[in-house]
């Protein structure tokens, strides 16, 4: 017998379960965030279940999150486009949870209500983000390797960040 974890981290069950989700934004008014959602357009179960079977970037992101042990930062992920239109062909992709977290949260800071970007430009934002990450943790790595250093009455080491990081505003 098949239990529901399993059956969940299977394409069919997977599936299900993003279209529960997608049905539950758009239609349910209990819902986190309904007011984002309601009234827009939502495909049938049947159209999107064809739609993501014939995606390759769906069957590769699910490989991958397989792969991976079901790592929730890697699960495939349904992101609209266009927010102000619904779950409909033509703006839907499918991104991994990480990247659609990561895109909701640069939208959610700028209270954001119009059309998102198009996909290259919100990768540049996403990847920014990342390099805003990258350039703290290397900072608080020199801090603690100086601080260290004078703590064992060392010469601190010199830290030279790339200016070209900090005109870019990361």
């Amino acid at each position: 017998m098949v239990t529901r974890k399993e059956w969940n981290r299977t394409t069919k069950g997977y599936l299900s379960n993003i279209y529960s989700g997608m049905r539950s934004r758009v239609r349910n008014p209990k819902s986190d965030k309904h007011y984002l959602y309601k009234g827009l357009k939502l495909l049938t179960r049947e159209e999107f279940c064809r739609w993501a079977n014939n995606c390759p970037s769906f069957s590769r992101l699910h490989r991958e999150w397989t792969e991976s042990g079901f790592e929730r930062r890697l699960s495939p992920s349904v992101d609209r486009i266009d927010s102000t239109r619904g779950y409909v062909l033509g703006n839907i992709q499918w991104i991994t949870q990480s990247e659609n977290s990561s895109l909701g949260a640069l939208s959610d800071k700028r209270d954001y209500r119009g059309p998102k970007n198009q996909p290259e430009i919100r990768r540049k934002q996403f990847m920014r983000s990342i390099e805003r990450i990258i350039l703290v943790v290397l900072m608080m790595g020199a801090m603690s390797v100086a601080g260290w250093a004078l703590a064992h009455k060392e010469k601190p080491i010199q830290l030279n960040i790339d200016k070209s990081l900090c005109e870019m505003g990361v």
